[in-house]
């Protein structure tokens, strides 16, 4: 039997960040979603506006208003008081409405998830259209595509594609400054409501978003983000009802990263997350070897550089 090689990279995480430590696959999976799974969120038309006017609330040139997810078109406010955030940027279907990154068809269409506001943005009414309930995935730049970018929408590949989200007849690719958001969107729906969506569609795009969560890691903003609308949702057991997979970048890995949709048996090698990290001292690496298989273990840093 040939023999598998294990590379633990370690990596740095802020204090105290863990969620559910030392816990992977289906025990980190469950735990996830008996800690930070909400009783309670906003009304349909409480989560519009609050989602405009307060958790995704933006200023642009000395206008206040909101960014489209996918476009990264501006939209102002009217400015007119008590005017109906929803409505005052849905500008007549030329403006911005509410994207249901998880989509509604894929399970949380009649729920709470269709009102968590945790995988819920501002999007260009007509990028929301086309991307509909596709999949997303990465698709090549040569391919037969609708491009977004701001206003403008293009059939012709652009010279900087990563700056676009891209659209074809099957699958959708966010602009690369958000492919980690939309991966973390996932995650947190597909982790609190397991029992609600449709698992095997989100874990045949899991690989695709665990490289995007890796690209983009979550900043400051977006854990600010998550933290705004935790003060809209309730009833978690780990306290404020925040996303996870935003505070804790090990999470995803360690979640959905031990199996796949589809598995004839149980998988060969199982890593999770080093922990407790930082320390002065041992790190640990919880590691689950199927019966029988033979593993060789290297460490490597960050930089790549054997360790151990």
């Amino acid at each position: 039997m040939r023999p598998l090689l294990l590379a633990a990279v370690l990596l740095a995480a802020p204090a105290g960040a863990q969620v559910c430590p030392g816990l992977v696959g289906s025990e980190a999976a469950s735990c996830v979603d008996a800690r930070y799974s909400p009783t309670s969120v906003l009304s349909d038309a409480a989560s519009k506006d609050r989602l405009y006017n307060t958790v995704d609330r933006a200023t642009v040139g000395g206008q206040d208003g909101v960014i489209g997810l996918y476009s990264g078109a501006f939209v102002p406010f009217d400015g007119v008081p008590n005017s109906d955030p929803s409505q005052d940027v849905f500008n007549n279907g030329q403006g911005i409405n509410q994207e249901h990154v998880f989509p509604r068809s894929r399970g949380t269409d009649g729920h709470l998830a269709e009102r968590d506001m945790h995988h819920l943005f501002p999007t260009r009414v007509d990028v929301n259209g086309d991307r509909g309930s596709d999949p997303f995935q990465t698709i090549s730049d040569t391919a037969p595509s609708r491009w977004y970018r701001g206003d403008a929408t293009q059939s012709t590949t652009p010279a900087d594609p990563d700056a676009w989200s891209q659209d074809t007849s099957s699958g959708f690719e966010p602009r690369a400054e958000v492919r980690g958001d939309v991966a973390r969107a996932m995650f947190y729906i597909a982790a609190t409501y397991p029992d609600r969506v449709d698992l095997p569609w989100f874990e045949a795009q899991a690989p695709t978003l665990l490289q995007w969560h890796a690209d983009d890691p979550a900043t400051d903003a977006d854990v600010a983000r998550s933290d705004r609308v935790a003060g809209f949702q309730s009833g978690c057991a780990a306290g404020p009802c925040v996303n996870p997979f935003v505070t804790d970048a090990t999470l995803a890995g360690r979640v959905f990263g031990m199996s796949t949709a589809g598995e004839s048996g149980p998988l060969a090698l199982a890593v999770g997350a080093p922990y407790p990290v930082p320390t002065a001292g041992a790190v640990s690496v919880p590691v689950r070897v199927r019966a029988g298989a033979e593993v060789r273990a290297v460490v490597v840093d960050a930089l790549g550089r054997r360790v151990g």
